[in-house]
């Protein structure tokens, strides 16, 4: 998870005239779903089991979002 939360702090900062909404998004959504699965491993860690289900739900959601964000045809990129 370190690794990953590594990789998410590390991307490289967009100038404003390259930022496209859905990079914005998409970045926003990975923080999100990163954040929410370590608070997961926290809760399981403590054995608040209902409550880590929740946050790992909320976690495919928003990598779900990733994927759909990441999409962008008029840049040729997806």
């Amino acid at each position: 998870m370190q690794l990953l939360g590594a990789a998410v702090e590390s991307a490289p900062r967009l100038a404003w005239d390259d930022l496209f909404a859905n990079d914005l998004a998409t970045r926003a959504c990975m923080t999100m779903a990163c954040r929410q699965l370590r608070a997961a491993a926290t809760r399981l860690c403590h054995c608040f089991y209902s409550e880590a289900h929740q946050l790992l739900r909320g976690t495919y959601e928003s990598a779900g979002l990733v994927r759909k964000f990441a999409r962008d045809p008029a840049r040729g990129r997806g």
